[in-house]
């Protein structure tokens, strides 16, 4: 890796990793948001006065997490438990449903610094993994922790055994710490949602159908939802080794890579339920139909294609089939050249490009998925089948497609309650009242802000949550919050091209415009389909760069039919000196919207745009005829 690279990606290292949330925010908010917040910040008080008294050092408190870095491990479960200890002691007096409780998880792993201190990586990804599998007022620890502390500390600890979590490629041995030093019994499992509500007994389908698990629910303790046990509800995808045409065997390892980078890729994404490769290597060299392994697997979809490298060339063709009826649904070539030094990244740039066109929302499968709901009557869509309605919605928003879309996400709340991407849809649909002026109702913010907490506390893991969280603060003017839920979207999963394209759009305004740009521009390259307001961002950035020809590139993408496209026109127009067009498309702006001079003010603070940005535009509007008054007060 180059110094560049090295700089750009922080300082690598290992660190112990204590990751904490708050058990039931939500609701606790919900009951009583004052006193919530005021007993938040005595609890960050505790954690931070303990971690300072372990050599160690806080570094994030969005929301209602707090995440802390150590260099002992054993510092690290030292403090955990005086901070569990404290926090107890406080709320010995508080009424039960007021008690704030912390779940905590510790891992020991690797991490990548920044300059600012911010930390990511495995080290902090399985430590938050660990917090969710603790209890309200426990710790949960990684086996590596274990082995460290094992026989130093004087406390019991219960093997919770090995626990597939999310984006983590193997699964994580666990275990959690007793108070007081006295062992306890590994914690039962909880039935997932669909088996509480289907059935008492959840049969979940093992490596290749080879074994079966019965779980019972244990009605008599917690019946709570554990999201470890909760199956993907979305179309089932079943990805066929590629095959290698390159006519030598030792090239199979690329073939092979590729299969899986693309299999654990499309994992990242919740609306899709994508069979482990070792369900579909039996089909490895095989000649076999798409409608074959639909039978054999219960695949909807069918992914395949080949790899092909000769002198330096490299050609992977890949087609996406309907496993009902054999249709072709999607087929690309990708051609590359390829060298020894940069094998991999090809690799991931081809992979990028493959899973985001069929598991992105605007991606082929949600299309096909969504011309299979709309033949429905909108009543009758399933929770999962509602989703895709963010599809045509931001194709081109419309009143209709808004009232339609939040009505499916109320009705899949209501039904589906411990679901958490329903929570964070509905969320999307209440900032689009606000954004978009759309089927108004009171308190649009707030309600999606709540709704977007409940999504992050039913599974903290789900991007979507963080995103739509992110996009909430932004709108809010919680600018910093933003940026913490921007990042943590994207390390989620830096390959979503959706995540980086909005959290860019929305830096470019309060951020790093150049950094934000290149994230549109590589989600751009990785979603060739992508939806028109991916250029909304890039056109401003090169407007105010004065690259008028690259912003004008962009500016015909803006097919939205909204302001923003007629006045982003109409300056690219008047400052690179055609007049002429510039008029007309200001003509076309006050035809749409009769009242825009007055209305300019509201549009641009709800992006944060600065005063001497609008001073700007403003000015050049003016020029093309468009009155908008001298003296407009900012909105926010």
């Amino acid at each position: 890796m180059n110094e560049q690279s090295d700089e750009q990606a922080g300082k690598r290292r290992m660190a112990a990793v204590l990751a904490a949330d708050v058990a039931g925010y939500s609701r606790l908010m919900g009951d009583n948001e004052e006193a919530t917040i005021a007993a938040l910040g005595r609890s960050r008080a505790v954690f931070r006065e303990h971690v300072s008294d372990h050599a160690a050092r806080v570094v994030d408190t969005a929301g209602d997490s707090v995440l802390s870095v150590f260099e002992s491990v054993i510092e690290a479960v030292r403090c955990a438990l005086a901070v569990q200890e404290t926090l107890a002691a406080r709320n010995a007096d508080v009424p039960e449903d007021r008690r704030m409780q912390f779940r905590i998880g510790v891992h020991f792993g690797d991490i990548v610094e920044q300059e600012d201190g911010t930390v990511y990586g495995d080290g902090v990804n399985i430590a938050a993994r660990l917090e969710s599998l603790a209890e309200p007022g426990g710790l949960t620890v990684s086996g590596t922790v274990h082995e460290h502390i094992e026989g130093k500390l004087g406390i019991g600890l219960a093997d919770l055994g090995e626990q597939e979590v999310k984006n983590i490629a193997r699964p994580v041995r666990a275990w959690r710490v007793a108070a007081g030093g006295e062992p306890t019994p590994a914690r039962a499992k909880k039935p997932n949602r669909v088996a509480l509500a289907a059935a008492a007994a959840l049969l979940v389908v093992m490596a290749g159908g080879a074994a079966w698990l019965l779980i019972q629910p244990n009605e008599a303790t917690d019946t709570s939802p554990d999201l470890a046990l909760a199956l993907p509800t979305g179309p089932k995808i079943a990805v066929i080794p590629l095959a290698n045409l390159s006519g030598d065997p030792a090239e199979e390892y690329f073939s092979d890579g590729l299969t899986e980078d693309i299999i654990n890729r499309l994992t990242n994404f919740p609306n899709l339920l994508v069979f482990a490769r070792n369900s579909t290597s039996k089909y490895k060299g095989q000649d076999v139909d798409a409608s074959t392994v639909g039978e054999e697997l219960g695949a909807e979809y069918v992914v395949e294609g080949s790899v092909r490298r000769s002198d330096g060339h490299l050609r992977v063709t890949v087609q996406v089939l309907d496993a009902i009826d054999g249709t072709n649904l999607w087929a690309k070539n990708y051609d590359r050249d390829l060298t020894a030094a940069n094998v991999f990244e090809v690799q991931d740039a081809v992979t990028e490009g493959i899973v985001n066109a069929i598991g992105d929302y605007s991606g082929l499968i949600a299309r096909a998925e969504l011309e299979k709901a709309l033949r429905k009557p909108p009543n009758s869509l399933t929770t999962v089948e509602c989703g895709f309605l963010l599809t045509p919605f931001y194709d081109g928003p419309t009143p209709e497609k808004h009232l339609a879309m939040r009505s499916c996400y109320e009705r899949a709340v209501e039904s589906d309650p411990e679901f958490a991407p329903a929570h964070a849809w509905l969320a999307w649909a209440y900032l689009d009242e606000y954004r978009f002026g759309f089927n108004t109702q009171p308190n649009s913010l707030d309600r999606a802000l709540a709704s977007a907490l409940r999504a992050v506390e039913i599974d903290r893991n789900l991007v979507e949550a963080h995103q739509i969280e992110a996009l909430i603060h932004f709108h809010r003017g919680e600018l910093d919050a933003f940026k913490i839920s921007a990042e943590r979207a994207i390390a989620l999963n830096p390959h979503n091209a959706t995540v980086l394209a909005d959290m860019g759009l929305h830096l470019t305004y309060v951020g790093d415009p150049d950094r934000a740009t290149a994230m549109v521009e590589k989600a751009i390259m990785m979603n060739p389909t992508h939806p028109p307001w991916y250029h909304y961002s890039l056109t401003h950035h090169y407007l105010t760069k004065k690259n008028y020809e690259t912003a004008l590139n962009h500016a015909p993408r803006l097919t939205w039919g909204l302001s923003w496209d007629y006045m982003f026109r109409t300056v690219i127009y008047a400052r690179s000196g055609r007049m002429d067009e510039a008029r007309t498309e200001a003509g076309k702006l006050l035809e749409n919207y009769p009242s825009y001079g007055e209305d300019a003010r509201g549009e641009f603070d709800m992006y944060h745009f600065s005063e001497e940005v609008i001073g700007a535009y403003f000015e050049t509007l003016r020029e093309v005829g468009i009155d908008i008054p001298d003296e407009q007060p900012p909105t926010n």
